[in-house]
């Protein structure tokens, strides 16, 4: 809380008219998502319909340009919300990628029991031979059922 007391409550006001140009119609993806919101997202404009209009292909908004906009907000809330709130907000969750850490540790555990397979299966063909010489397992199969 000391840092609240000594940070300036004042926006610099050349970041504050970027920031409001930046959530204004003036910046062109922003304009552009809100065509989208206005005329297809929320709402589905008649006189589009009738004339066979597509937002996306006159308006086009990738998914590049929506974590731009995502970026762009994040970066302005928290610059006001710490400001102000001494907070900051985050748009993960906490444990959002547990799912790769369950993977890596299902694939490790079929790493192990290969390898603990394949030191089995050497085993098993050291102690045949110490039991039963060079003579190859095939030859020997074919002995015990033809005796």
């Amino acid at each position: 809380m000391e840092s609240l007391s000594q940070a300036p409550w004042k926006p610099d006001q050349a970041i504050l008219e970027e920031d409001i140009r930046l959530c204004s119609p003036d910046d062109p993806m922003v304009k552009t998502l809100t065509i989208h919101r206005n005329s297809h997202v929320a709402h589905t404009e008649a006189k589009n319909i009738i004339a066979k209009r597509n937002p996306h292909k006159t308006y086009p908004l990738t998914f590049v340009d929506f974590e731009a906009l995502l970026a762009h907000a994040k970066a302005i809330l928290n610059r006001y919300s710490s400001q102000f709130t001494a907070m900051t907000h985050e748009t993960k969750i906490i444990g959002h990628d547990d799912y790769q850490f369950i993977f890596k540790c299902v694939e490790e555990k079929i790493q192990r029991d290969e390898e603990e397979i394949e030191r089995i299966e050497e085993e098993v063909k050291a102690l045949d031979r110490v039991k039963h010489g060079d003579v190859p397992r095939e030859q020997r199969e074919k002995q015990w059922r033809n005796p």
